[in-house]
C-alpha cells in the first residue's frame, strides 16, 4: 500500500479538507458504522480503545492472507506501533457494529499514484465472519466512493481468500488479469 491523505478532497479534486467534516471520514450502513479511527466519539464507540481493538481484529486467523510483517501474535504494544505505523502512512477507519457498539473490523484506505484512485484492504475479526459484514461494509464503502467522487477503488485478494473474492465480485469488483499474480488477484471498480 501507498500512503493516502486522510484527505480525500484532494484525491477528489474538491479542495481542502476539513477534519469535521463527517461526510468525508465516516459512512453508515445498515448495521455498521465505518469512520476514521480518530474521529469516534465515546457515545459511538464507547470503548475508545484502538490497541485493544486491534489486539481483538488481528488475530493470526484474520492476517494469514496479509503482509508477513502484519502476522503473529498482537501484545498491547505491537498493536500501539501498527496503529502508529497506518497513522503515518494510511488512512485507517474503524467498523463498529451499530447494536452492539463493539469494534469488528478495519478498513484501510491507501492513495494510489493516479489521481483520485483508492486501494482498499478491510479485515473483520473473526466472530463477524459469516454475517454478511464484509459485504455490507463493501457496499457501503462504494456508495461513499460514489457520493465522493472517487475515480475508483482496488483490492488485492490472496486467489485462496474465496470469501473475499465474493465480496468484491458481489460488490461490482471486476478482477484485472494483467495485474495478478501467483497467488493474489486484483479487482476494481470505477465510478467515472
Amino acid at each position: 500500500m501507498t500512503r493516502v491523505e486522510v484527505d480525500a478532497n484532494r484525491q477528489t479534486g474538491q479542495g481542502d479538507f476539513s477534519p469535521g467534516d463527517e461526510k468525508m471520514t465516516r459512512f453508515e450502513t445498515e448495521r455498521l458504522l465505518v469512520a476514521e479511527w480518530h474521529t469516534l466519539h465515546k457515545e459511538q464507540w464507547p470503548s475508545l480503545d484502538l490497541a485493544g481493538a486491534v489486539q481483538e481484529i488481528l488475530t493470526p486467523n484474520v492476517t494469514a492472507c496479509l503482509p508477513a510483517s502484519w502476522q503473529g501474535k498482537y501484545s498491547r504494544e505491537r498493536a500501539d506501533q501498527w496503529i502508529d505505523d497506518r497513522d503515518g502512512e494510511d488512512a485507517t477507519w474503524l467498523v463498529v457494529e451499530n447494536t452492539t457498539q463493539e469494534a469488528i473490523g478495519l478498513l484501510i484506505l491507501s492513495g494510489t499514484d493516479e489521481y483520485g484512485h483508492l486501494r482498499l484492504g478491510y479485515m473483520l475479526k473473526e466472530s463477524a465472519w459469516g454475517n454478511g459484514y464484509a459485504s455490507e461494509l463493501i457496499s457501503g464503502l462504494v456508495g461513499w466512493c460514489r457520493e465522493n467522487r472517487i475515480r475508483s477503488l482496488t483490492g488485492g485478494v490472496v486467489k485462496t481468500n474465496t470469501a473475499s473474492v465474493r465480496v468484491l465480485e458481489k460488490c461490482g469488483f471486476e478482477p484485472r488479469p494483467d495485474d495478478a499474480t501467483n497467488n493474489e488477484q486484483m479487482y476494481s471498480i470505477g465510478f467515472v
